[in-house]
């Protein structure tokens, strides 16, 4: 074949593989504020999370909704969908086609090659070439197939011919569709701390948009709710000023207490009035049962109270030396929440199957009341763990809330739509979604249905965090340890603070990764003020330094200066993910 043959040829290449492929009918794409989408949209396609007040361009594979309606009905041929895919393959890739075209085309030099004597060079050229022009031969075979008539080595030409054919397909299986009363619904909610809220979708619903708000990029000054924290905090450490890290200690003998709770004397005489009660049970194949899945309930059980004993013997021995430590802390408190949430529940399944059991034997009172006593104290230890106000904090931080979309469900406002009558994009602005934090979610949901089922669902759910440059403040307590002799008499003083934090200035690219990063580690720099007091005269002072937010905010660290003595100090912020540090309990140990 000539080398202007496969010039024309290539010019149909197929090179990219289009979202058919990944079998999904929703895309969406973030158009940012600050216009970064224009440089490389790849970056902002269908990531997990996107800046709070973006707008999103969400696109609906038309050809996606048409396979799945047609693998859950009866009557279109696999063929017209195979075609539908090929086509929308050709019309798609035109600009990526003429980009390896063109590469492909500088590569060949006449002069070099010319000296090649071994013609090897043109023969790899070639070979490339032909391996481009392939699948345009596919193309001008299927048309040909389809009794379609075209020139067909003239671009203009084939590329009409494949939209044509696409469309006269398209129509085909949309009317069939028509027939089957096959309709759509697409839906989308704000998801807030549990709760959602239908939101208007244009073109697919007649919802009233919410007011706007737009969520503040650059915050200076403290919100009220800063304010009154910052007030409580400087009470706090006011009242504790002398107490160095014992609040730190606190917090892990408040989960050292509650962990003790669990393997009471009760709970081990409970366990030996069932075995022995059990033993004295006449031979029968239900009692016989019975004992085997006591036998395994208490072997479960003395696992578990090993693997409390460990975590009891680590609070017990946890010394607070550094701020290192609180990463330990917060670590191992997730690990806990775990281990109750899996083998605690177990063992409660358990119990409460044997309880179930022993009951329907009948006239065993006193073994019935003990092994409900023992079902309800593994109960009652187990919604106080998840009741417990640090372990659920933590939970949340690191978890976030699961959204059950088998409770969205769409309104009488949702339109439904014919496959024909489907908008192929649409946009959310997120300034119209109403007020909204950093965290919450948008939830999307799609529904083909025809008279007689559904023929197929999809969800998707985006995270809304600021991601973009941004200024934040924040409030909590620092550690203060400072490097000049003054009248504290502990290592650490605490101290309320008040930093505003630069973030989203370089990781923009994994905050719209990850939803981890940014409840973790969402890191930044910044300025930083507190007013400790050095001189133990109760009158704040003031420090000015510079700061490193890490976790959250959870965990700062910087040094500073204080304003009146100019005597410098180091320090470590805390913001534990409670609402108070529980420093009225402290008990009286110093560090």
């Amino acid at each position: 074949m000539k080398a202007s043959h496969y010039i024309f040829l290539v010019l149909l290449l197929i090179q990219s593989i289009t979202s058919i492929g990944q079998e999904k009918v929703i895309s969406v794409l973030e158009r940012d504020r600050d216009g970064g989408y224009e440089k490389n949209k790849d970056d902002y396609k269908n990531n997990i999370v996107v800046d709070i007040n973006s707008v999103l361009q969400i696109d609906l594979n038309k050809n996606v909704i048409l396979e799945k309606a047609r693998q859950n009905t009866n009557g279109v041929s696999t063929s017209i969908v195979e075609k539908i895919k090929f086509f929308t393959k050709i019309l798609e890739s035109r600009k990526s086609l003429l980009k390896s075209f063109n590469a492909t085309l500088s590569a060949y030099n006449y002069n070099e090659f010319k000296e090649d004597t071994s013609n090897e060079k043109n023969k790899e050229w070639a070979r490339e070439m032909s391996k481009i022009a392939r699948d345009v031969i596919d193309l001008a075979d299927i048309l040909k197939e389809e009794n379609v008539n075209f020139q067909r080595y003239r671009l203009e030409y084939m590329y009409d011919a494949a939209q044509k054919e696409l469309d006269k397909l398209i129509k085909e299986l949309e009317e069939y569709a028509d027939k089957e009363g096959v309709y759509v619904q697409f839906g989308a909610w704000l998801s807030n701390n549990g709760q959602t809220e239908s939101l208007h979708l244009p073109g697919f619903d007649s919802i009233a948009p919410k007011k706007p708000y737009e969520v503040q990029r650059w915050q200076i000054l403290p919100t009220e709710e800063q304010l009154k924290e910052f007030e409580e905090f400087s009470k706090l450490t006011q009242e504790n000023k002398t107490s160095g890290l014992t609040a730190l200690k606190n917090i892990v003998y408040n989960q050292l207490t509650y962990l003790k709770k669990i393997f009471s004397n009760e709970l081990e005489m409970l366990v030996n009035q069932i075995n022995e009660d059990l033993r004295a049970l006449p031979v029968a194949t239900e009692v016989n049962q019975i004992i085997v899945d006591f036998t395994s309930f208490k072997s479960d059980l003395e696992v578990f109270e090993k693997e409390i004993k460990e975590r009891v013997t680590y609070y017990e021995n946890l010394t607070f030396n550094n701020q290192s430590i609180v990463f330990q802390v917060i670590s191992q408190i997730k690990n806990d929440i775990d281990l109750i949430d899996k083998e605690g529940k177990k063992l409660l399944i358990k119990s409460t199957s044997l309880y179930t059991k022993i009951k329907a034997l009948g006239s065993h009172e006193n073994l019935e009341s003990t092994v409900n006593k023992l079902k309800d104290n593994l109960d009652s230890w187990i919604r106080i763990a998840f009741n417990n106000e640090i372990v659920g904090a933590i939970n949340e931080l690191l978890s976030g809330t699961p959204i059950d979309f088998s409770l969205l469900k769409f309104s009488n406002k949702v339109f439904k739509l014919s496959l024909k009558d489907i908008p192929k994009q649409t946009d959310l602005d997120l300034i119209t979604t109403g007020k909204r934090k950093s965290g919450d979610r948008i939830a999307f949901k799609l529904e083909v249905n025809s008279k007689k089922k559904l023929l197929y669902s999809e969800n998707r759910e985006v995270y809304m965090y600021k991601v973009l440059p941004h200024l934040e403040g924040s409030v909590g307590v620092i550690f203060a340890d400072p490097l000049a002799n003054t009248e504290v008499k502990t290592q650490f003083q605490m101290a309320p603070y008040y930093n505003l934090i630069f973030k989203g200035i370089w990781d923009q690219k994994a905050r719209r990764k990850s939803v981890t990063y940014n409840r973790i580690f969402d890191w930044g720099v910044g300025l930083h003020m507190s007013a400790p007091d050095f001189d133990a005269d109760d009158v704040p002072e003031l420090g000015v330094g510079v700061v490193v937010s890490l976790l959250h905010d959870y965990v700062q660290s910087g040094i500073a200066i204080n304003v009146f003595t100019g005597d410098p100090y180091w320090f470590f912020g805390l913001k534990l993910p409670v609402p108070s540090f529980n420093i009225g309990t402290v008990r009286s140990t110093n560090n």
